[in-house]
Formats: C-alpha cells, structure tokens, sequence
C-alpha cells in the first residue's frame, strides 16, 4: 500500500550483522580450502595460536546470524512467500553473476552446462536456514502455546539433550568410541550444521524476545571475551596435546562454549542503541550476497591475491586479516549492490507487475468483511465505515451479532438490535443450531473486532485464533485521552492485528511502534477519527448551552461517572455524588437530569461488593420525575439534546466536547498522563474536586456564564482539522489497496 511505511530496522542489529558477515569472511580466511590460514601458519609457532585466536572470536558468526533470526520471527504466524520466492531468486541469480565474472574476467570459456551447474550450486547455510524458514510459523504456533515457565523448561531440556550432551560427546570421541550414542546422527559426531542445531538457535533468540532477558553492557562484553578465551584455551590445549587433529571440535557450532559467546554478542549489541542509520542499513542489506559471493569460486581466489599465504605467517598476520575481510566485503557489497538494482528494476519489479496484472484479472470475487458485534453501546464508532462497505461494489460485509451475555447462550436476545441498526440483509446470529457461527469455514478476508478483550467472546473467536487465519482490524472502541494503553490496548492484542486504525498522530506513534516489535508486516494507519465523521455534521445542526438558556429552556444534564473506583486508572465519583445529585435534583425541579453511567459500572460494583444487587436496584428506583436513567446504546443522540455534562475522566470527553458544550470534570486527576488531544481539551474544562463545586458551575452556567466558550470553539477546530469528514471511506479503502495490492 502507498500509504504504508516500511518498518525501520534496527540499526543496532544491523551493525551487528555488518559485523557477523566480516566474521564469516574471516572464518573463511583461516578455513583450510578457501583462505588456507590454518594451512600456512600450522608449523609457525605463535601465529597458528594468533589464527586459533582470530578463530575463537569470530566462530559466533553463524550461531549469532540464527539468534537474531529467532529474535525477530518467533512472533510471526506465517511465512512470507514472496520473500522466500526473492531469496531463492536471489541465491540463483548471484550464483550466475560469479560465473559471468570468471568468464569476462579471467577469460574461462563460456559454456551453458558449466552456468546451469553454477547457478544451481548449494551452500549448506542458505540450505539449512531456508528450511529453517519454512518451518517457523509452525515453532511459533508451539511456543504460543507454552507459558513462559514451560518455554523455559522446554529450552532446557532442549539445550540439553542437543547442545551440553553433544558437546561432551564430541569431546569424549578422543578417548572413547561414540558412534550410536548422538541424538542426531549414527556416527555419533556432529559439528553444529544440522537442521536441529538451527532450531536449538531460533529457540534460543525467541526465548531472550519472550522473556525479555537483558544483561548490562558491561556483562554482555565480559561474558563474550570470556566465553571467547575458554573456546581457544579448549583448542590450544587440544592442539599442543596428542589430540591435535580434533582440536577443531572447539569450534563447532553446537559447542556450547560457541552458542553462549553468540548469545552474549547478540546482547551486547541488543543493548546497544543507536538511531536508525541509512549507511549501516544499506550495507546489512547486502550481507547474504555477500555471504553468497564470498564462497564461491571465483572470489575465493581474492585470499591468494591478497596474498594470505605470505602475509599469515609474519607478524602483519592480524591487520592482514582485518584488511583483507574489509576488502573482500567492500568488493562483495558494491557487487551485491550492483547485482541487486539490476536484479529489482530488470527482473523482480517487471516480473512482479505482470503477475499484479494477470492475479487482478482473475480476482474477481468481492472482498469478504466480517464485522464482530457485541457491544451494542459502541455501534456508532463503526457506524459509517460499516455503510460505506455496503456501498461499495467490491466488498461483500456481514456483521456477526452476538449476545452481550454469551453465558445466555442459545439466546441471542441481541440479535434484534443489530438488525435494527443494519438490517436483516447483512447481520448473521452468531448461534446456529449445532454450535457458534463457524467464522473460520467461510474463509473472511478482514474480520473487525469491536473490544480488545478476549473474555466477552467465546473462545473460537479469541483474537489468538481468529489471527490465524484472517486479517484482523481494529477501529478503537474508545478514543485514547490519557496513559492507559496498557488497559485499553494490551500488547499482545496489537501484536494479533493487521491494521489498527489509529485516531490521531500520537496514538499512530505508539501502536506502529508495538506492532512493529512482533511483526513488520503490520500496520498501524494514521487516518483520523471515523466518528467525528457523523459528527462534523451535526456541529453546525446543534445549538449551544447559552443559546438555549437564552431561550429560557431548562437545562439539561448528563451525569456520566466511571465504571470504577481505582484512582490508579481515574476512579468514579458516584459514591460521593450519588445522594447528592438527588437531592440537587428534588429542589431544581427546572432542570432535567440523564443519569447515564458507563454500561459497566453497576455490574462492576456488585462484583467488587461496594454495591448489592439490592441496593443498586433501590438506587435506581430513585430516578424518577426529573431524573431520566438512560442505557440507550446511542449516546450521541442524548449529547445533542444536554447543555452540560458531568462526568469523570472518560473517552467520550471528546465526543462530547466536539459539540462546543460545557464539560465538568470531577475529581483530582493525574493530568501528566493525558495525551496530547487530552492535554488541549483540559485547558478548557471546568474541574470540580467535590459537589459544592459542581453546584457553584451549574448555578453559572444556568445563568448563561460560560467564560470557556470561544477558547473550546479554537481547540475544537484543531482537533477536527485532522478530520475531513472523510475517515470512513479511506478505511474503506485502505482494505480494498490491501487486498488489491
């Protein structure tokens, strides 16, 4: 989609791999069949000890590469299969280009049976990690499924049996026969290039995401240099014993020695923070080309040009590897960088548009949207998306109406209402006679959930399950005014969705930013407010409170308390004002009072026991005469009709305040926490810390005194400046680019 951002990389990481790659290289300098370091310096005394060290230190290259592969993808529920189709691609194509280099270069005969060969050539790394690859989501879907103890249980029982245990077994080869005794091969040695060893790592970089395991830089550093030196005391004493020629079994990749100096650099440079840096991003993107042509023929004879052979056995040995790594990845990247232009714009770019063009040919079918309606107060916030998916000819909607109650399961005494809303046509009951509506066997393309919350569904249509197999989407139930996103937008929520529809700037920033952390391919769309939408157009429909009171009209009340009585998340003031709106109410008969709570607040205190079954009855009987209790789900129409709202802190602070009334907010509120909307609207409201101050601004206001006024008409103009009237409909399409693209 045009209007969606790439995710930026980390750039810590990505230095990270800028370093790992050098150290592939390096690796390869002293491997016996490419840079033959090992080779040259074998009798030479210091220098062969100064290899092995050079060796210790970079043979984290791989096990690290695996690491951070985990780190990132054990979130993901499914593989990209166009990135698996580039890789391929890519592997084939920078296969050829090395050969098409021997042949203008060093002037071989071209010949087609030696370029297929050469194309098609394997390299265990890039074989290894794509089945790697292929098999993540079905990891993911196994570790979704532990708690964080049985994660941990499980890895070590793993790291065990595949790391610790092989470990002792290759060593044990020098002095006792081993063959039947490995958990992975017959011959009972196995050097860490298996499958197995792969998924061990990609466990291993997923458990320190879930688990969040931090060390200070300082540890991470030590424990690196420490992990390091134990790796080359194990060979030196290897390689000046009986047992020289197995002295490389301290370099395997399932050492554990080697898999903890991996796990304490990709640490190290995990705490490092740096800002995204273009120049380090664009040259981690050329790290697998590298690889790829850095271990094939024709650059593998770059270690004889540059001379290992004489320079390994002087003392330049060190600054000769330093350079001849940084050289051989420059001439890589620029070849890579080169290659993979050509390879976008004259191949994947022309191949890929007219694939575009031939799927939308076929794609014929309309787009299937499933809305999940429960909440019945909420309607209005996806009111006129919904609509405006009913008109439009390339979408097919349903709404999918459950009971608010899904314990009064096989009613659906809700069923009525939604229908009433929408129409017969599109809402389907969710009950049907063998079970729950079966949403995943008709195949939806986008499924709106109404609430962040699992527990008011069933347990088919947790956020969990539906992210399987569906796009999931998310207008917000409640527009964010302070800092409690952790309540209203838990992390793991974010991490299920496809788009979240964010309200403004701020709210974008944050849900982008969680988001990104558990999947890259996920969006978070900055696109406005689709209820300020229906809005908009009644501002100018409905007159003020002093216009009314100039009228001589009695005024009219909304009082709005909170669901709750934790101050942690703004507590309610009902219990200090219930008794007294009462009595304000009996000796003001000229005034019309709607009582209308948040729909959760009564069962909330029966359920915490500040209020009986009994006793919230009784209260409601005393609203009565000029006293209205209104539970209607569309709130908006009650908004219009009042001069003034009392209320707590609470989301339809906006919904109201965008009609330009008086707002009073009780209690003493922790404003530090508010968002920048938030922060706007609360220098323009009247703050009541007890009744009596309630009463004295009432008793103003009736009077026709509302000092707020023109500075409300300011702000609320900056907020609907981020509104044109038009959210509804760039939601709507943002679906139809989605899946069109």
């Amino acid at each position: 989609m045009k209007n969606i951002k790439k995710t930026e990389r980390n750039s810590n990481i990505e230095l990270l791999r800028i370093l790992l790659i050098l150290m592939v290289i390096g690796v390869h300098y002293n491997l016996i069949g490419m840079g033959n370091a090992f080779l040259y310096t074998r009798n030479t005394g210091i220098n062969v000890s100064l290899t092995a060290i050079l060796e210790s230190l970079c043979i984290v290259c791989v096990d690290t590469f695996i690491i951070i592969t985990g780190y990132f993808q054990i979130n993901k529920k499914s593989i990209n299969k166009e990135k698996i189709l580039k890789f391929i691609i890519m592997i084939l194509f920078f296969n050829a280009i090395q050969y098409f280099l021997n042949v203008f270069v060093c002037n071989i005969p071209f010949n087609t049976k030696n370029l297929l060969l050469q194309t098609i050539s394997g390299k265990w790394f890039i074989i290894v990690y794509l089945a790697l690859y292929l098999l993540t989501p079905y990891i993911n879907k196994l570790i979704n499924t532990l708690t964080p103890q049985e994660y941990r249980k499980m890895l070590t029982v793993v790291l065990l049996l595949f790391i610790i245990y092989q470990t002792i077994l290759n060593y044990s080869q020098l002095f006792i026969p081993v063959w039947g005794w490995s958990f992975i091969i017959d011959r009972g040695i196995d050097p860490g290039y298996s499958i197995v060893n792969f998924i061990v790592l990609y466990l291993v970089g997923g458990y320190i995401r879930k688990s969040n395991v931090r060390l200070s830089l300082k540890k991470s550093i030590m424990g690196y240099i420490l992990t390091a030196t134990l790796i080359f005391i194990s060979w030196y004493i290897l390689y000046h014993s009986s047992y020289k020629d197995y002295s490389s079994v301290s370099f395997y990749y399932n050492n554990i020695l080697v898999l903890m100096a991996s796990t304490f650099i990709f640490l190290t440079f995990n705490n490092i923070r740096i800002k995204t840096n273009r120049v380090i991003n664009v040259l981690s993107s050329t790290t697998m080309g590298v690889f790829i042509l850095s271990t094939s023929p024709f650059f593998i004879k770059l270690y004889s040009i540059l001379n290992v052979q004489k320079y390994s056995i002087t003392k330049y040995l060190v600054p000769h590897f330093i350079i001849t790594c940084l050289v051989i990845f420059i001439i890589c990247s620029i070849v890579t960088l080169i290659g993979t232009f050509v390879l976008n714009n004259f191949i994947m770019n022309p191949a890929k548009k007219g694939c575009e063009k031939m799927f939308k040919r076929l794609k014929k079918r309309k787009i299937k949207v499933y809305f999940i309606c429960q909440w019945k107060q909420g309607y209005i916030k996806f009111y006129d998306v919904v609509n405006k998916m009913i008109e439009n000819e390339k979408i097919d909607i349903k709404l999918l109406a459950f009971p608010e109650n899904i314990k009064e399961y096989p009613k659906n005494n809700d069923l009525k209402f939604w229908q009433g809303i929408f129409g017969t046509e599109i809402v389907i009951n969710s009950i049907t006679d063998t079970g729950w509506f079966n949403l995943k066997k008709e195949k939806p393309d986008y499924v709106f959930v109404q609430r962040p919350y699992n527990n008011y569904l069933p347990a088919e249509y947790a956020t969990n399950v539906l992210s399987q197999y569906t796009k999931l989407c998310y207008i917000p139930y409640a527009y964010v005014l302070s800092d409690l996103r952790g309540v209203v937008l838990p992390k793991e929520f974010l991490g299920q969705l496809y788009f979240y529809y964010a309200e403004n700037k701020e709210e974008y920033e944050y849900t982008k930013k969680v988001m990104s952390t558990f999947n890259s391919n996920h969006y978070s769309l900055n696109l406005g407010y689709p209820m300020l939408d229906r809005e908009l157009m009644k501002i100018k429909e409905t007159p003020s409170a002093f216009d009314k009171i100039k009228r001589n009209e009695e005024q009219k009340i909304i009082y709005a308390p909170r669901w709750t009585t934790n101050k942690d998340i703004y507590g309610s003031s009902f219990f200090e004002f219930k008794d007294k709106i009462i009595e304000y109410m009996q000796a003001h008969k000229d005034k019309k009072l709607v009582f209308r709570p948040h729909p959760l607040m009564f069962d909330n205190f029966i359920q915490t026991g500040e209020m009986t079954k009994k006793e919230v009855n009784n209260y409601k009987g005393l609203l009565t005469g000029n006293i209205i209790y209104d539970d209607e789900s569309d709130y908006f129409k009650t908004f219009q009709d009042s001069d003034v709202l009392i209320t707590d802190y609470s989301s339809v602070i906006l919904d109201y305040f965008i009609l330009n009334k008086p707002i009073i907010i009780c209690g003493n509120n922790d404003e530090s926490k508010y968002t920048g909307v938030m922060k706007k609207i609360n220098k323009v409201l009247y703050k009541a810390k007890n009744w009596k101050e309630v009463q004295k601004i009432l008793d103003d206001l009736s009077k026709g005194i509302d000092n707020k006024q023109i500075n409300r008409k300011k702000i609320i103009h900056e907020i609907i400046d981020q509104n044109d009237g038009n959210v509804s409909m760039k939601i709507v399409k943002s679906i139809i680019d989605d899946y069109y693209n």
